[in-house]
This record gives structure tokens, C-alpha cells and sequence, in this order.
């Protein structure tokens, strides 16, 4: 299903997301012997635009549970979207049936945010990298063999380590397996769902310079999720701030990091430890009040109004448009 003269191929953006739902059943509420049941709903993800360049990489960033994973496997069609579109070089995403979207698996691909439980105990790591060469056709079948080895070795493995299992290897080691594994079907497209969280601080940083020097090597983009900002900055071109299932501030990275406009972006930012002590006395705290709303029941307007330190009577009645305040920086929010 191909986009004609559509800004999807007219912007040259590799990956763009239109108004983007994905909700889930919660159950019932008020159940009163079978009457007046209340079918909730989950807005894991609610009206989410965006768009990602070929080659370049978008850090999507905010806190636990805001829809972050949500939004990277809908935008792979494993989950399915309740509303809007998904299109990929052009391509209609949404609503293809799984045999049509077959060949967009071997482009889009996604690392896991914990290898251990993406690995199959039961397979080599051969095995593991080998499938998706095989179910694929990316290779003759007498030259899988070779191809895992030449994999494992791109990922900074022992080629002859094919024949041991996941459990031999230490938790970076498993998530370099998961990056070959991923690198095995030639993709174009990765969601990077958090591939760092799970591992220790000191390997945290070889597995973010791999990554980077793999998109040289092979041209990829990426959607990187993270809770870290630190992180984000140093991988991203560009970074989109999520909340409660909604993006209310995007922009280059420096410029986001530098004036963020959003109050949740600057709380976020002013949560980041600075490693100069001096520094660090200088810079104004902000502390957000309250817990995060449940996305069963967001609130009215704004959805960050009921945590926002500046909110006035406007933020509770009318939801902020999300719009260009200067230039490619992009927020949600009625005083920016």
C-alpha cells in the first residue's frame, strides 16, 4: 500500500507517526450485581505526531509508564493502533494484514530492554542470530554459518562462541547477541526500547558507542527510549518528551537541553546530576508534587496541569495545541 504525494515522502522523513492511538482494555468499574459496569480504558498512547529522518536518531524520553515502549511497538505494528497512522518510507503501516507487512519486518527491527528474557534459553546464540537469516532468505542456507560468525564479530564477539548458550554470557554480552540478532536481517529502522537500563553502569557506555558506530557503519535510524537524559543527549539528534501518553515537547537536542519550554521538560532536566559540585549549587531544583494521573482517567486540558507549578484556570479547560514556538522546537503547552 504506497503514499502518493503525501508529506511522508514529501518531508523525506523515513518513519512518520499521525495522530497515533493505542488503548487497552482495563475491565470494569462500579459493578453492582451486573449493572452500571463501567468498560475502562487504558490511553497508553493518545494523539502522538512525529516524525524521524533517515540516519538520524530520536531520543523519546520521559517517566515510567507514560507510553514510551507502547508507542516504539505500535509503531512496528506488534501492537495495534486504536486510531491514526503509521507510515514508513511512505508506506502505509496501519492496517496491514500480517502477511503484508512481512517485508517492513525485515527493515524495522527492535532491541529489547532486557537480552536475557529476548533470548531463547533453549537456542545457541548461533541459533538465535541464524533464524532471521533463514526465515528471511537474507542468505543461502550454506552461508548462515559464516554470516552469524561475521555478525558476531561486527558486535565485538568471538565468532566461535556460535555454539554456547545465552546463559554463558554476561548481560552485555547477551545484549550485543540481541544487537547481532537484530543486524541480521539488514534493517534500515531500530527502536532502541531502553538497551541499556538492565546493565551495569560500566557497560552501559560500550554497548551506546556500539550502537553509534554501527548506525555509521550501516546507515541505520533509530528511536532510541530512555529515562536518562544524559543518555539521550549524547546519542540523539533530536529528542521528543512524552507524558501520559502524549508528547508535549520536541526539538534538537542541544536546543531542548539548553531552553526547554515545557515545565515537565525543565523538572526533568533539573533532575539530571551535574558532576560539578559548584555548578550544581547554582542550578534551581524544581520538584513536581503529586503522582503521575492514571491514563484510565487523564486529566481535562492539560495533562500535566495537576503537577505543573505555573497552571492556571486555562491549562484545566482547554487542551494545549501542539505547536512550532521557534524554530523545529516543537511544544504543548498554552504558556511556552
Amino acid at each position: 500500500m504506497t503514499v502518493t504525494q503525501d508529506s511522508a515522502t514529501q518531508n523525506g522523513a523515513l518513519l512518520e507517526v499521525r495522530g497515533l492511538e493505542t488503548h487497552f482494555k482495563a475491565g470494569t468499574k462500579g459493578i453492582i450485581f451486573g449493572i452500571g459496569a463501567i468498560k475502562q480504558t487504558v490511553r497508553a498512547v493518545d494523539g502522538v505526531n512525529l516524525s524521524i529522518q533517515k540516519g538520524e536518531t530520536l531520543g523519546l524520553v520521559g517517566e515510567s509508564g507514560c507510553g514510551k515502549s507502547t508507542l516504539g511497538y505500535t509503531i512496528l505494528q506488534l501492537e495495534s493502533a486504536t486510531a491514526g497512522e503509521v507510515f514508513y518510507d511512505g508506506h502505509r503501516l496501519t492496517g496491514l494484514k500480517s502477511g503484508e507487512m512481512r517485508p517492513f519486518r525485515q527493515k524495522m527491527q527492535i532491541i529489547f530492554q532486557d537480552p536475557h528474557a529476548a533470548l531463547d534459553p533453549r537456542m545457541t546464540i548461533g541459533q538465535a542470530v541464524g533464524e532471521p537469516l533463514s526465515v528471511h532468505g537474507i542468505v543461502a542456507k550454506d552461508e548462515v554459518e559464516d554470516k552469524v560468525e561475521e555478525l558476531l564479530a561486527t558486535v565485538g564477539l568471538n565468532p566461535y562462541f556460535k555454539n554456547r548458550y545465552p546463559h554463558e554470557f554476561s548481560g552485555g554480552q547477551q545484549q550485543r547477541i540481541v544487537i547481532a540478532r537484530a543486524l541480521s536481517v539488514e534493517p534500515e529502522f531500530i527502536v532502541c526500547d531502553e538497551p541499556i537500563s538492565a546493565l551495569d553502569v560500566s557497560i552501559q557506555a560500550q554497548i551506546i558507542n556500539l550502537l553509534e558506530e554501527l548506525q555509521d557503519q550501516f546507515g541505520l535510524t533509530y528511536l532510541f527510549i530512555s529515562h536518562d537524559l544524559r543518555v539521550v543527549r549524547h546519542i540523539s539528534d533530536r529528542v521528543a518528551v512524552m507524558y501520559l501518553g502524549k508528547v508535549v515537547e520536541q526539538g534538537q537536542i542541544d536546543a531542548l537541553h539548553d531552553n526547554p519550554l515545557h515545565p515537565y521538560t525543565q523538572a526533568l532536566l533539573s533532575s539530571v546530576p551535574i558532576p560539578n559540585p559548584a555548578l550544581a549549587k547554582t542550578r534551581k531544583r524544581i520538584i513536581l508534587e503529586g503522582d503521575v494521573p492514571s491514563p484510565i482517567d487523564p486529566p481535562s486540558g492539560c495533562r500535566f496541569r495537576t503537577r505543573c507549578p505555573i497552571a492556571v484556570e486555562r491549562c484545566a479547560e482547554e487542551e494545549p495545541l501542539f505547536r512550532e514556538a521557534r524554530d523545529n522546537h516543537w511544544v504543548a503547552c498554552h504558556l511556552a
